[in-house]
């Protein structure tokens, strides 16, 4: 993903528009196993918080099923360029028909709402 100019905002677009074309790619193709994963990794915090890498992901169609953080060790031969302190792994996954609905229901902004509304459809049979 583009490093030069993090903070000026045709670098914001053009970063957005890699992984909105990555996540399509993965949710409308057969890239992805049944069960398979993606994982991005990325630093937290400003600039990159303004990516909006799971709200991209969600429109895309996809959810994540976890959020670690990022364990060079685990990658044989990565070396650090701006250093990995902050990083984050999220795994991604394709949405299942039953999310479905909650995935194209815009957000009304009321997370109190939200909230009451997901444990009201936990609580189903």
């Amino acid at each position: 993903v583009c490093a030069k100019g993090l903070r000026k905002p045709s670098a914001l677009l053009e970063n957005q528009a890699l992984l909105r074309r990555l996540f399509s790619n993965v949710s409308s193709g057969d890239l992805l196993r049944s069960g398979g994963e993606l994982h991005v990794t990325l630093h937290r915090g400003p600039p990159y918080d303004a990516w909006n890498v799971v709200t991209l992901a969600k429109l895309a169609g996809l959810c994540v099923r976890a959020c670690t953080p990022f364990d060079p060790a685990a990658f044989a031969g990565y070396t650090e360029d701006v250093g990995s302190a902050g990083a984050h792994t999220f795994a991604f996954v394709k949405v299942g028909p039953r999310q479905e609905a909650l995935v194209a229901r815009p957000f009304n902004g009321n997370a109190k709402e939200a909230k009451k509304q997901r444990s009201k459809k936990s609580r189903r049979p």
